[in-house]
């Protein structure tokens, strides 16, 4: 059994990372790797399969980093993999996207004693027409996949790991929740300061959000919201930060809703803690949803949250006692809770205050590396004995 700097047993793991947005999975990702980093017991590798942020950001940490272009065909993209995973003797590799199982299954075939582990970060989108019959194939294929070759499953909640693969690979598959360092999260802009960054008054009562800018989030819902509360109070304003293939469409919706100028839609921002922080409340208007780091970091900032019931929501907020929860895909119930809160901030930021006492006891990074520290080394383990 190998010792390097003096560790016997140390683990070389990879991550395989399709870093097409800085989003969801890739912040959860990015995160465990940073709280790995220093780990003795560990060698990373991180494999990335775009460049751009998620590259830059995973590189600085000081970890090998591979970038390997999705641009390539299929199978020259699984040779390179394989060829970085033989090269550098991996053990385990972790996969966090579907697109990711289909090379972990070849990555398997020709290292077989490499470990799989996957993370699912969230429940496939729901479309319609062809596309849903695509992505029922889609799913069974995967589902197989996870059943037959991998080792360990992860599931960021109990509804994910309740509904995915309708309980096929539920034997394999544990809970860890998505989680935040709260050290980490600090505004540098007090909250009116930033009120007038964005649209150059205070005394506004500022309802936000920040997410993708995709179908499943909801931001229609959230337009809809914002029309309705509009027309209810005079000094309400609108803030949705974020970019994605949805955002001409809310402009346009926005005009058309007489909305567009008590609305701001701010882009991409890497460092968004000044935004949560200067949000009188956080909506959260998606369809469906995982465990959304959005909803932790926005707790630890103490900002009231209101959010649709979906996904692993409830795993986070308790209705009535830290946060509002509605229906999905509900506009009226979604105004209705915003216009409850301003008529009553005062126990709108109690809620604040118990929302952030629970993520700090649940939701820790400290906690999640050591809850993922344990899959690998029981994974790997077994693995060493088998070997011997």
């Amino acid at each position: 059994m190998e010792t390097q700097k003096g560790i016997k047993n140390k683990m070389r793991i990879a991550h395989i990372i399709t870093g097409d947005a800085w989003a969801g999975a890739e912040v959860v990702t990015y995160e465990l790797l940073r709280s790995l980093v220093n780990d003795q017991n560990i060698d990373l590798t991180a494999i990335i399969l775009n460049e751009g942020i998620v590259y830059e950001k995973i590189a600085s940490l000081g970890i090998k980093t591979y970038f390997c272009s999705d641009d390539l065909s299929f199978f020259t993209l699984v040779k390179k993999v394989i060829t970085i995973v033989k090269r550098n003797k991996i053990n385990i590799v972790h996969v966090h996207k579907r697109s990711e199982d289909n090379i972990a299954f070849f990555v398997k075939m020709f290292c077989k004693d490499t470990i799989l582990i996957r993370t699912i970060h969230g429940m496939t989108e729901k479309r319609g027409g062809l596309r849903a019959v695509k992505d029922i194939i889609y799913r069974v294929v995967d589902t197989l996949i996870l059943k037959l070759i991998f080792t360990k499953i992860i599931a960021v909640s109990h509804d994910i790991k309740k509904n995915y693969g309708k309980g096929l690979i539920s034997n394999k598959t544990i809970v860890i929740h998505n989680a935040v360092d709260s050290k980490k999260i600090r505004s540098e802009k007090e909250r009116q300061e930033m009120k007038k960054v964005l649209f150059s008054e205070k005394d506004i009562f500022l309802i936000g959000s920040v997410g993708r800018l995709f179908p499943v989030k909801g931001h229609d819902i959230f337009l809809r919201m914002a029309k309705i509360v509009n027309d209810n109070l005079e000094n309400c304003r609108f803030v949705l930060v974020g970019d994605g293939s949805k955002r001409k469409a809310l402009e346009k919706l926005a005009l058309e809703l007489g909305i567009e100028k008590k609305i701001k839609f701010a882009g991409f921002q890497e460092n968004i803690y000044d935004y949560i922080n200067a949000f009188d409340v956080f909506v959260l208007s998606s369809l469906s949803e995982g465990i959304p780091s959005v909803i932790l970091e926005s707790a630890i900032l103490k900002v009231p949250i209101i959010s649709t019931d979906v996904g692993g929501i409830s795993e986070i907020l308790k209705n009535g006692e830290s946060a509002q929860l509605v229906q999905a895909n509900d506009p009226v119930a979604l105004a209705n809770a915003c216009i409850k809160v301003y008529k009553n901030y005062s126990m709108a930021e109690d809620r604040a205050k118990v929302a952030y006492t629970e993520v700090i006891e649940n939701f820790s990074i400290n906690g999640a590396r050591k809850k993922i520290t344990r899959v690998y080394r029981c994974a790997f383990d077994k693995l060493s004995v088998e070997q011997q």
